[in-house]
């Protein structure tokens, strides 16, 4: 008689030793351990809403026909009348395939609603020694036609479940690359990369649906990879790329493309705009504009926190492109590290805000808060770390804005005329609270700024520099070219307000004609401009004397009377009836 393992009710029915039911039980702990199916290349999950892509692949013929396969795929994964799923797990093996790119009107891969494309393998370019790069797919843009290719299409109608991507490796063949090309076309709501790498992929990502974005991806551009690229856009509501990750290209100095862009924010106007993006914990590195507005139109209230940026030319480029609704407001930086490369030879600034031609309102309500920014480059001249040539309601606070570079005229923050003419002469009200204007950084290999501050605007509204350091500065840590129109106002800042700055002094030349205050102490002979409190300290001469005070103000001092007057704004304006036994004017 032969007794099977699963016969155990009626063995234990026979069977009383307790050695018996011992031997039963390993019997039918073996019984377990042993493989149960066999799972084959091509295995067919469907019925549970798993897609083996090595299953099409197998259908259409072979790893040749990997594009064929892949709309198989995708194909079965849309609503069927066999089956009636939506979507599923797509799983792609260990295994590279080399897939076309198409005319995005043909829509050719399709990608499915509430789907999840999956990837065995991390791949990537090859590193640390490896000999041999792997990626999922290789793709291979289009010759001739339209003049971009796109991989993968995400549009149409959707759930609010989303597409998402994990743990694949994409490169893009550089023959035939163009700089519109796209990897993912991200058009759905909650389209979403994860894990996942970008190789020399013009555009890797392009988030035009809601809250669409990308996490802890990595892309990178080598040499050879086209010109003027913008590896991910942010354009849809709530879009997003956050972190730990690394994007980074070849050095321009090194044979890297030129004029690519890491991130370009813009929505493209109107109900389309980007409104309340996120960009968190991420490297960018090498690129010619690091965090680019002046791609797209149309931006609000972007947070951008923990962000690490070199750039070639600028780190952000805050400038509208010159078309309509080109509004930019409540952006919001905090934490932010933005570096000048140490191989640019750009003069360029490092953080750019100007309205390209539009009126101060077109950008309002812009905030750095504890940010560094420096550069490593040797070269430039007349480089600056914060440009500001229009605009209004902007914030600089805490942080750090030193070493501009090598230059007559750099400086932590400079305050221009706007790039574009027809614009305003300047920018509007500007806040610096606590910030960091020594001339150098620490650790770094380019030049010290010339300035803390230059003013070469007219000013339209308030500038208020306040307990800000200015430090190791041989001459004044500012310079102002402009007209500052009563404006400006430079207050507890080391380096500035403490050197007891000579605005005038001695008896010859007196404020005695017309009234004048610190700020237009030059206009008599022997002045200097100042842009804080000053005090005054004179000695009457041997007759009673008047002195006004903002032009309403009037005191008599006695013969021989000794004053010390403090004017806390640069703008009180003083006038004396006559000339004085002695007299000192010093900026505090």
């Amino acid at each position: 008689m032969i007794i099977g393992v699963n016969d155990v009710t009626s063995v234990l029915s026979i069977w009383r030793s307790p050695i018996d039911r011992v031997a039963v039980a390993e019997a039918e702990s073996l019984q377990r351990r042993q493989p149960q199916c066999t799972i084959v290349y091509g295995e067919d999950f469907t019925q549970i809403t798993m897609y083996n892509y090595g299953q099409y692949i197998t259908a259409a013929g072979g790893i040749a026909n990997a594009d064929a396969a892949l709309d198989l795929m995708f194909g079965a994964m849309n609503p069927s009348t066999l089956y009636g799923f939506y979507g599923g797990l797509a799983y792609i093996t260990q295994q590279e395939f080399s897939v076309n790119a198409y005319d995005p009107i043909l829509k050719k891969h399709e990608v499915p609603d509430q789907c999840n494309i999956l990837g065995a393998g991390t791949g990537g370019s090859k590193a640390n020694g490896m000999s041999t790069p792997f990626y999922h797919f290789t793709i291979t843009p289009m010759a001739t036609g339209s003049s971009i290719s796109q991989f993968l299409t995400c549009e149409g109608n959707h759930t609010t479940g989303g597409k998402w991507f994990r743990g694949l490796s994409f490169k893009w063949l550089q023959t035939n690359a163009k700089a519109g090309d796209i990897c993912i076309s991200a058009g759905t709501w909650n389209c979403r990369a994860i894990d996942c790498t970008f190789t020399d992929c013009p555009t890797a990502f392009y988030a035009i649906g809601e809250s669409a974005g990308l996490e802890q991806c990595l892309i990178n551009y080598t040499t050879g990879s086209p010109n003027d690229a913008v590896a991910v856009y942010l354009q849809g509501p709530q879009a997003y790329v956050v972190g730990p990750s690394e994007y980074l290209q070849d050095s321009v100095a090194s044979g890297g493309p030129t004029g690519c862009t890491a991130i370009a924010l813009g929505g493209g106007g109107g109900a389309g705009n980007l409104v309340h993006g996120v960009i968190s914990t991420i490297h960018l590195s090498n690129w010619s504009y690091a965090i680019n507005y002046n791609v797209n139109p149309g931006v609000n209230g972007t947070h951008i926190t923990n962000v690490q940026a070199q750039a070639y030319a600028t780190c952000v480029n805050m400038q509208p492109p010159s078309v309509s609704n080109n509004q930019i407001n409540g952006e919001k930086y905090t934490g932010c590290t933005f570096e000048k490369a140490p191989n640019s030879v750009m003069s360029t600034a490092i953080v750019f805000i100007d309205t390209n031609g539009g009126g101060n309102n077109t950008i309002n309500d812009i905030e750095f808060t504890d940010c560094s920014v420096y550069s490593q480059a040797g070269f430039p001249a007349g480089g600056y770390c914060y440009q500001i040539s229009s605009g209004s309601n902007i914030r600089i606070i805490g942080g750090t804005a030193s070493n501009a570079g090598n230059g007559l005229v750099t400086a932590g923050i400079a305050i221009t005329t706007t790039a574009i003419s027809g614009g305003p002469p300047g920018p509007g009200r500007i806040t610096v609270l606590g910030v960091d204007l020594n001339s150098s950084y620490p650790q770094t290999g380019g030049g010290p700024s010339a300035y803390a501050l230059f003013v070469s605007a007219n000013l339209q509204d308030v500038v208020t520099i306040d307990n800000c350091r200015m430090t190791n500065y041989s001459a004044s840590p500012i310079y102002i070219t402009g007209t500052v129109n009563n404006y400006l106002y430079i207050r507890n800042c080391e380096g500035y307000n403490d050197r007891n700055t000579s605005i005038l002094s001695g008896t010859s030349s007196l404020p005695i004609t017309s009234p004048v205050s610190a700020a237009t102490a030059s206009s008599l002979t022997g002045g200097t401009d100042y842009y804080g409190p000053s005090l005054v300290v004179f000695t009457n001469n041997a007759s009673s004397n008047t002195f006004t005070i903002n032009g309403t103000i009037s005191q008599t001092v006695p013969a021989h009377g000794f004053v010390t007057l403090y004017l806390a704004s640069p703008y009180d304006t003083i006038q004396f009836g006559h000339t004085l036994s002695a007299f000192s004017w010093i900026g505090k």
